[in-house]
């Protein structure tokens, strides 16, 4: 039975506890072994050598998984990131796969033979005749994973039923969790962290919440959200998280120490704190928030260190535009800048530089970022550098970031 076994037990065991999603509209472990079951008769009617999952780690990732192992056909998860050219080079190493994939990544394996759309599968899943079990020998791989390939092209590493089931008995009690634990799952569905995480989570009967693209605030609303008790995160991760926890702390009205980055509030005599026609903004303290995000010196200098809804989130961190601005400025050929974050679909924003040149000065885009990485760590480094005769802004000469946002957002949708 390979693989297949541990969805007997859960099914007879688990049924009606929720296996994916939410609390109150997720999915059942029976529901999910009958999706697998519907989907291992879709596959077995077109035969391939191989399941290919193209797509982020979600809700459909364990069924397509679970249905290839009903099928006994190889499961392999490939990375949705990888440029089209290495992608069909990984492909190409699968005789007759049939690609099952997210919607939003069809165009990287359009004209290729047996492709289903992942919203597809599920349709059909649920609606065909389940597959009667088979005796899937326990010899027989079941997962086909991607080396990393930093040195040389990836190699095909495969995960045998027999080594799945020893490491889902040797590592979670089937059951154990309690009807009320939930797992927060976030690593990519390609790693083999994936792969352990979702059968032992599966086994032992605890709920799962994927969280396809990290950010580490919506990854701290889900874990409130939905009561978490576990979580699968990688150390890049847990920095950003420990960091957004950092800034929570700091706007949850404690005062930051020197040097920590948090919101301003005034109040005094001197601040109106109200606007016609809308009446005071003021706290019931009397504190008036600037929208401003400041930091204090250990001498009790105050600086300004950006608008708090100028912040750009790039990987998980929060970047103040106004850090990278200031030392950008630093550089004599540079005579007026604004950095803004672009949607990015690997790093959900990235950072661009609009910059006006001083008409005496020479100067590359390699020059400007290299100024800025010399001087702040990596990640301020702009992804982008772009040229411009003047910035857009109010009659009061603030930037306005938003209409340089929706300029280029508008000339990125034409390209």
């Amino acid at each position: 039975m390979g693989v297949g076994l541990l969805l007997d037990m859960v099914e007879s065991g688990l049924g009606d506890r929720i296996a994916l999603g939410g609390r109150e509209s997720g999915l059942t472990h029976a529901d999910v072994v009958a999706a697998a079951r519907g989907g291992a008769a879709v596959i077995s009617e077109r035969d391939p050598s191989e399941v290919i999952y193209l797509g982020r780690n979600g809700p459909g990732y364990p069924q397509v998984f679970f249905a290839s192992v009903c099928a006994g056909v190889p499961f392999a998860p490939v990375n949705y990131r990888l440029g089209d050219e290495v992608l069909a080079e990984l492909i190409a190493d699968f005789r007759r796969p049939l690609v099952v994939v997210e919607e939003r990544y069809r165009d990287k394996v359009a004209g290729r033979d047996q492709v289903l759309g992942l919203d597809d599968f599920l349709a059909m899943a649920r609606s065909s005749e389940p597959l009667p079990p088979l005796d899937v020998p326990d010899d027989a791989p079941a997962v086909l994973l991607h080396t990393s390939g930093t040195t040389s092209k990836p190699k095909i590493v495969p995960l045998r039923h027999e080594n799945l089931q020893a490491y889902v008995f040797a590592t979670v009690d089937f059951a154990g969790a309690a009807p009320d634990e939930a797992a927060l799952i976030t690593v990519p569905p390609y790693h083999v962290a994936a792969v352990g995480a979702t059968l032992t989570n599966f086994y032992g009967g605890r709920r799962v919440v994927h969280l396809p693209d990290f950010d580490a605030e919506e990854w701290l609303e889900l874990v409130a959200r939905e009561s978490i008790s576990s979580a699968t995160v990688v150390p890049t991760m847990l920095a950003r998280i420990v960091d957004a926890l950092d800034g929570r702390v700091a706007k949850a009205g404690n005062p930051v120490g020197p040097g920590e980055i948090g919101l301003l509030f005034v109040r005094g005599a001197q601040v109106s704190g109200t606007y016609l026609g809308k009446g005071s903004v003021l706290d019931e303290d009397g504190w008036f928030p600037t929208n401003d995000r400041a930091w204090v010196d250990a001498d009790g200098y105050l600086f300004i260190a950006g608008r708090a809804d100028d912040t750009i989130i790039r990987g998980g961190e929060n970047i103040a535009p106004a850090e990278i601005e200031d030392v950008l400025l630093t550089h004599p050929g540079v005579r007026e800048t604004a950095v803004i974050g672009l949607p990015d679909e690997e790093w959900g924003q990235r950072l661009v530089a609009v910059v006006v040149r001083d008409p005496r000065a020479d100067i590359t885009e390699d020059e400007v970022r290299s100024h800025v990485r010399a001087r702040l760590r990596g990640s301020r480094t702009p992804d982008e550098v772009v040229w411009g005769d003047e910035l857009p802004q109010t009659a009061t000469g603030k930037v306005l970031r938003r209409r340089l946002v929706a300029q280029f957002e508008r000339a990125q949708e034409r390209s």
